[in-house]
């Protein structure tokens, strides 16, 4: 059995341990503590690494050597490959980038392995990011940055409509607490039909869009504000952000 040491139980590194802690082929243990970690790290096979980017240095530093024939996975945002393997010593990297969905074991992980880490190791690493919900094995670190602005920010973007369905339902008179309601309850049952994998999501919205009504009405308002280019430029704005993180 592999024993899996998650450094950091922030909200991310708690979402991780809580879904690998039930899956019988590792052994988890998550840390916040110094003194605790370096004892559980030696003997340790896979770290996973959960700490605030600004902090990896310092905590690096604090294990010197420790890291370098371990498999180190990092879901720090904005460290590349090469900075991981450079601070913390380790040959096999894997830069992860998860979302909110985890917590649940329904998330999407994308995720890239540097060129020394096996087919082996990358099936464990499958393995460890399918028990969270849907993996992704990307082709270059530039796909971080895109995957980053979908499947990263996506759930803000859900959220926000959420709100705005909301705040829209309470100025046309609703309660605030029954307008919630509605406007979370609309966007669960249209997620469920998009899982049944019956139809795409273009026929969804079709199959909703009568012509001359109320919703044709809505989209036609949408077109006319140009709100795909206003969207597309949104996420455009997420990638040059996650690009400067890099840096």
């Amino acid at each position: 059995m592999k024993k899996i040491v998650i450094i950091g139980m922030g909200n991310m590194g708690s979402a991780v341990h809580d879904q690998l802690h039930f899956f019988d082929q590792f052994d988890v243990v998550g840390c916040n503590r110094h003194s605790d970690t370096k004892a559980e790290l030696y003997d340790a096979d896979i770290a996973i690494i959960a700490v605030k980017p600004q902090s990896a240095r310092e905590l690096f530093e604090s294990f010197s050597g420790i890291f370098e024939h371990k498999l180190v996975l990092s879901i720090m945002a904005g460290v590349t490959l090469h900075r991981l393997s450079v601070l913390s010593g380790a040959k096999k990297v894997v830069r992860c980038m998860p979302n909110l969905g985890v917590k649940l074991g329904k998330g999407v992980t994308g995720w890239i392995a540097c060129e020394d880490v096996s087919d082996s190791e990358k099936d464990v690493v499958k393995k460890i990011l399918g028990v969270m919900g849907l993996e992704v094995e990307l082709k270059t670190e530039e796909d971080i940055d895109r995957i980053a602005a979908i499947s990263g920010s996506g759930p803000a973007y859900f959220f926000y409509l959420t709100e705005l369905l909301t705040q829209k339902a309470v100025k046309l008179g609703f309660d605030p607490d029954m307008a919630e309601k509605i406007a979370k309850q609309t966007l669960v049952g249209s997620v469920e039909l998009l899982l049944q994998g019956n139809k795409s999501t273009e026929e969804w919205r079709a199959s909703v869009t009568s012509k001359g009504g109320t919703t044709q009405a809505a989209f036609g308002h949408m077109t006319n504000h140009n709100f795909d280019t206003i969207f597309f430029d949104a996420l455009d704005a997420a990638i040059a952000r996650a690009k400067e993180l890099n840096a």
